[in-house]
């Protein structure tokens, strides 16, 4: 990764009555559609010790992977966390089950079930949370 680069954690989330098939067919929906973005990467995140008990899959080839959870790498030369956080915005008001987690260093915001207002202020507040975060040192 280079040093000029942030990762971002994008948690997914449908009703509560999906099974890990449907998160992970949700999951890799959106993987696809943020590797549409200008994006140096994004990946299904490896599970941890906590997790592999827990809604986690074996990916042929690879270790085990956490259910609903993705990895983004951005580039910090170009404005992408505006990009990415509409795109998740778009992306969970498809449905009134799909939530979607950001996390940048701490710095969370979930999307899922409020007004336009509400999604829109939350959103401003991420990125007055976010703006000061220096990114060159990931």
């Amino acid at each position: 990764m280079d040093r000029r680069s942030i990762v971002c954690r994008v948690q997914v989330g449908c009703e509560p009555s999906s099974d890990a098939a449907e998160l992970d067919a949700l999951t890799r929906q959106l993987l696809q559609e943020i590797a549409q973005l200008p994006i140096e990467d994004v990946q299904q995140a490896e599970a941890g010790p906590a997790q592999i008990a827990g809604s986690s899959v074996r990916a042929k080839g690879w270790g085990m992977l956490d259910v609903g959870v993705l990895v983004v790498t951005l580039n910090q030369a170009r404005p992408l966390l505006q990009p990415l956080v509409e795109l998740l915005k778009g992306w969970a008001a498809r449905d009134a089950h799909r939530r979607v987690t950001l996390e940048i260093r701490g710095h969370k915001i979930e999307l899922a079930g409020m007004s336009a207002s509400e999604t829109d202020r939350r959103i401003a507040e991420f990125r007055s949370a976010t703006s000061g975060i220096e990114l060159a040192h990931e």
